[in-house]
């Protein structure tokens, strides 16, 4: 009893006997190879196996591209319909291009307009930006003001202090000079040379607030 093998995607099945090999459901493409055959050969080419094929249906025709010229449509009424077919076809085409410009100028416009809305809203955010850094800039500006009217007012005191303390240590110094009352001149001496040491204090405070207020 002849056995056969046959390919199954690129895989070598079998061996069938003839009665199974009705079941496999081969086509005349199919490679199958039996003893007496040097290599694997189409089931067509196999005389074996001719009756056992199943016929396979021709390939569907592919439906022929419709003619889309006026020309060859039907007239179904009078000879009018081919102009008229021509004019709907014309109209149509310019329905198309008005429509294709019209998207096209609305899209443009569109985009000008979000351009515009997009330098707007930069330009408000650009002047907030700067309102405040401008009111930031006033307030140090105030600050600095305020703290400089402080440190003047400041200096302005210590001046006017150093000179009423100078005026004082003076007039202290006349004291000394002019009264004795129980002193020794060694005494006196040496009072007189601690108040001068009091005033010579006193002068270079005065004098450091002068240039202080001279700066400002």
């Amino acid at each position: 009893m002849d056995k056969f093998y046959i390919a199954v995607n690129g895989q070598k099945t079998g061996p069938f006997s003839y009665d199974e090999l009705k079941t496999k459901g081969i086509h005349k493409d199919t490679l199958i190879w039996t003893e007496g055959i040097d290599n694997w050969t189409k089931a067509e080419h196999v005389a074996l196996v001719k009756d056992i094929i199943i016929a396979t249906p021709p390939p569907i025709p592919k439906e022929e591209k419709k003619q889309e010229r006026n020309e060859e449509t039907k007239v179904p009424f009078d000879g009018n319909t081919y102009v008229e077919s021509k004019i709907n076809k014309k109209r149509r085409n310019i329905i198309i291009i008005v429509c294709s410009a019209l998207l096209l100028i609305y899209g443009t416009f569109s985009y000008f307009i979000e351009q515009a809305k997009i330098e707007r809203q930069l330009e408000e955010q650009n002047a907030k930006i700067q309102e405040q850094e401008r009111i930031e800039d006033a307030r140090k500006a105030e600050a600095a003001q305020q703290k400089r009217a402080k440190d003047l007012a400041k200096l302005k005191y210590q001046y006017d202090n150093a000179v009423t303390s100078l005026r004082s240590e003076k007039l202290e110094l006349n004291e000394i000079e002019e009264f004795q009352f129980l002193r020794t001149s060694d005494e006196k001496q040496r009072q007189i040379k601690r108040q001068l040491q009091i005033i010579r204090s006193w002068e270079n405070e005065v004098a450091r607030t002068k240039q202080a207020l001279e700066q400002y």
